[in-house]
């Protein structure tokens, strides 16, 4: 009898760590021996492929992204950019950088950055409050995601904060 309670225990503990994951708790992350960008969904296919851009340090300089492109852009030190809106917070040894974006289409629109960085969505001068945030695909370069509803209209994406001076970009349509 107590053997049978045991292996019962056992059991119901067993099945209880194995539906943790499908009830919201997270799994042990992966050791990523590498980053893969193999997997990365359709929406992200430019992602390993960019093209070299430069970004601005002033809202009237601000080269244009295209939707879907991936950038490899060059950012300036985030004390030596005028920011389309202020920052909460300027962290000292920091890059960052103004593009301009221009929406054709209402929808959600994901800024993908291969670091950490404060990203924010600018228009009419007022910063827009992001729909979420996350991560890309666990071993892969594409560490943050930020979610924008935006509208037709031109906006400014605002990097900050970034701790490398170069960084990977790619805005996509979700």
């Amino acid at each position: 009898m107590k053997t049978r309670t045991l292996l019962l225990a056992a059991a119901i503990i067993a099945v209880s760590f194995a539906a943790l994951p499908a009830l919201g708790f997270a799994e042990t992350p992966k050791t990523c021996s590498t980053a893969l960008d193999t997997a990365l969904p359709a929406a992200w296919s430019a992602w390993t492929a960019p093209e070299t851009l430069a970004a601005a340090d002033t809202p009237a300089t601000q080269p244009e992204m295209t939707i879907g492109h991936a950038y490899k852009v060059t950012l300036a030190p985030t004390a030596n950019v005028a920011y389309a809106v202020p920052l909460k917070s300027a962290k000292e040894g920091t890059f960052g950088g103004l593009f301009m974006l221009t929406i054709d289409k209402a929808g959600t629109y994901t800024v993908g950055v291969d670091q950490a960085a404060w990203v924010d969505m600018v228009r009419d001068e007022q910063a827009l409050k992001s729909a979420s945030f996350g991560h890309g695909p666990e071993c892969s370069t594409l560490h943050k995601t930020v979610d924008f509803a935006l509208l037709p209209g031109h906006y400014t994406l605002q990097l900050s904060n970034a701790v490398k001076n170069v960084s990977v970009v790619e805005v996509v349509a979700k």
